[in-house]
């Protein structure tokens, strides 16, 4: 989740305003962007080339919409 060009090499996106393959960007996917954002600017900052890569798991394509009390759809 790192900004390709090479003068920004210490910037880092994540969510919506990142590009990448999410079927349907939401919260619990740009949570799982976050954490490996986090790891990469840890690595950058101890001198280290970031290694960690986001990979799109389907849990995070689901949505889930309550319909009153007692209904749900799920929507992937």
């Amino acid at each position: 989740m790192q900004i390709t060009d090479k003068s920004l090499s210490n910037i880092y996106a994540c969510g919506d305003v990142a590009a990448n393959t999410t079927p349907n960007p939401n919260s619990r996917s740009a949570a799982a962007q976050a954490m490996v954002v986090a790891d990469n600017v840890i690595l950058a900052m101890d001198g280290h080339k970031p290694t960690n890569v986001y990979k799109p798991q389907w849990l995070e394509a689901l949505i889930k919409l309550t319909l009153g009390l007692v209904s749900i759809l799920f929507n992937a």
